[in-house]
C-alpha cells in the first residue's frame, strides 16, 4: 500500500488582490487516500534442472495528489483577504487551477526465464507487458481556453511491452557480479476525453509516457552470515518519451504564435 501526503505551498505579494490588499500565502495537504501496489511473483524449477522459470505481477510506478480547491477565494462571498489562503488553489476564473487532482499507475507483468550456465554463471531474460492508467484534473497538456481554463480530462488507459536481461556471476569464494538492462517500456498513445467546467467539449489532447530504461549493477561479498551489497542504478528519463521534453508548448500559428500556449511539452 502507498500514502503520499505532498503539501503544496503559494503566496502572492501585496497589492495582487487589489490595491492596499496584503500580502497572502498558504499551505495546502494532499488529501489522497492509500493506493494499493499488488507485488506478486512465483518461480519454479526442478532440482536437476539448469532452467528456473517465474511469474510476477507488480505495482511498479505510481503517483498522485488531490489538493482541494481553497474555499477563502475572490469567488466566495466570504472571502477574507486579510486572512492567509492558498492562491494557486483559487477556482480558475480567479486565475487559479482550482482542484488539482492526479492519479498515476503502472502495472508490470512478467514472465521470466533463468538458466544456470554453470555453477557459477547464470543468465535471465523477462518479456513484460504493462498496463497504465492516468487521471489528470486540471489537464496541463491541453492548451487552456482564454475564457475558459484548462479542460479536466476523464482517466484513459495505455498498454505497453518491453524486456529485461540479466547476467549473474557467484565465484563461490565469497564474490558475486551482477547486471540487467531493462528497455524503455514502450506504451501505447493516451488520449484524453476532456471537458471545460462548463461542461462544454474540449479538444482532446493525446500523449505518449513511457516507462524509463533502466541500467543496473551490483557487487556482492557474503562470509558465514555476513553479506555486504553495493548497488547502481541509472533511470534513463533523459531519454524516455513523456519525460525528455520540459517547458511549454509554442504555437506554430494564429494570433499566439511563436508564444507559449499553455501546454506542458511533458513532465521532464
Amino acid at each position: 500500500m502507498f500514502k503520499g501526503t505532498p503539501t503544496l505551498y503559494s503566496s502572492l505579494p501585496a497589492d495582487m488582490l487589489g490595491p492596499g490588499a496584503p500580502p497572502v500565502s498558504g499551505a495546502t495537504d494532499s488529501e489522497l487516500g492509500i493506493s494499493p501496489m499488488p507485488a506478486l511473483a512465483f518461480t519454479w524449477s526442478k532440482p536437476e534442472s539448469k532452467n528456473t522459470f517465474g511469474v510476477s505481477m507488480f505495482g511498479i510506478s505510481g503517483f498522485g495528489v488531490d489538493f482541494p480547491q481553497e474555499t477563502n477565494n475572490p469567488l466566495s462571498p466570504s472571502f477574507n483577504p486579510t486572512v492567509n489562503s492558498n492562491p494557486i488553489l483559487y477556482p480558475q476564473q480567479a486565475m487559479g487551477f482550482g482542484n488539482l487532482n492526479s492519479n498515476y499507475m503502472f502495472l508490470q507483468v512478467g514472465f521470466t526465464w533463468a538458466y544456470e550456465i554453470s555453477d557459477k554463471l547464470s543468465i535471465g531474460v523477462q518479456p513484460t507487458v504493462n498496463y497504465a492508467s492516468l487521471t489528470m484534473e486540471p489537464n496541463p497538456i491541453a492548451a487552456p481556453s482564454q475564457t475558459l481554463g484548462y479542460p479536466v480530462s476523464d482517466a484513459t488507459a495505455s498498454y505497453g511491452v518491453g524486456g529485461q536481461f540479466g547476467i549473474f556471476y557467484d565465484s563461490q569464494n565469497g564474490f558475486k557480479v551482477g547486471a540487467s538492462y531493462k528497455t524503455p517500456q514502450y506504451m501505447s498513445e493516451m488520449e484524453f476525453d476532456s471537458k471545460y467546467l462548463d461542461g462544454s467539449t474540449a479538444p482532446s489532447p493525446k500523449f505518449t509516457m513511457n516507462y524509463p530504461a533502466i541500467y543496473s549493477a551490483g557487487l556482492g561479498y557474503s562470509k558465514a552470515n555476513f553479506d555486504l551489497a553495493l548497488d547502481y542504478r541509472y533511470v534513463d528519463y533523459a531519454n524516455t518519451d513523456g519525460f525528455e521534453a520540459s517547458g511549454w508548448q509554442i504555437a506554430d500559428s494564429g494570433p499566439g504564435a511563436g508564444f507559449p500556449t499553455g501546454a506542458v511539452n511533458g513532465f521532464g
